[in-house]
C-alpha cells in the first residue's frame, strides 16, 4: 500500500513539475507588447500641470520636465494657471520657446462657480491636449530625467499583462 501511494505521489509530482515547466516556457514565449502610435513611432505625451500660486516651485518643475530624455518633439507641456495671485504666470511664460503652453483658468470659467478648480483645470487642459498619452503632475513636483520613458515602459508592461489576462480568460471560457 505504501509503495502504491509513493508511486502515485511520484507520478503526480512529475506531472506537476512538467506543467509548471510548460507554463514557464509558454509565459516567456509571449512577445513583449510595445506601445507605438498609428505612425509606428513612440507615442506623444501631453503633460498637464495645474498650478495655483506656485511661483516658488514652478521653475524647478518645468526645468525637470523640459530636460526629459524622451524626444522633445514627442511631448507637450500644458500648465493651467488656477487664478494665481503671485507671478506664476510670468515664470511660465519664460518657457514658451520650450513647448510649454499656458492656459489661464480665469479665461474659461468664472470665479466662485466651482467646487474643484483643479479638476476643471485638468479637464480644460485635456480638451486642448494633442498627445496620445496624458499624464499629470503637480507644480511642486520634480520629474526625473527618464520619467516619460519609465511611464511608457510601465504602460507597456501593464498592457502586456492585460493582454495576457484577456487571452487566458478567452482560453478558459472558450470564446
Amino acid at each position: 500500500m505504501q509503495l502504491f501511494i509513493l508511486s502515485v505521489s511520484l507520478v503526480l509530482f512529475v506531472f506537476y513539475a512538467a506543467l509548471i515547466l510548460y507554463y514557464a516556457i509558454s509565459w516567456r514565449s509571449i512577445p513583449v507588447f510595445k506601445h507605438t502610435s498609428i505612425t509606428g513611432q513612440p507615442p506623444t505625451f501631453s503633460i498637464i500641470i495645474p498650478a495655483r500660486n506656485e511661483a516658488q516651485n514652478i521653475k524647478a518643475c518645468l526645468d525637470s520636465i523640459c530636460n526629459q530624455s524622451y524626444p522633445k518633439e514627442l511631448y507637450e507641456i500644458i500648465v493651467v494657471d488656477d487664478h494665481s495671485t503671485d507671478n506664476s504666470a510670468a515664470i511660465i511664460q519664460q518657457y514658451k520657446t520650450q513647448n510649454v503652453k499656458l492656459i489661464s483658468l480665469s479665461e474659461h470659467i468664472d470665479t466662485g462657480l466651482l467646487n474643484s478648480y483643479k479638476k476643471k483645470a485638468i479637464e480644460i487642459a485635456i480638451a486642448q491636449s494633442t498627445g496620445e498619452m496624458i499624464v499629470t503632475t503637480d507644480a511642486d513636483c520634480y520629474a526625473p530625467e527618464n520619467w516619460l520613458q519609465k511611464l511608457l515602459l510601465s504602460t507597456n508592461k501593464q498592457m502586456q499583462l492585460l493582454l495576457q489576462c484577456l487571452l487566458c480568460t478567452i482560453a478558459a471560457t472558450g470564446l
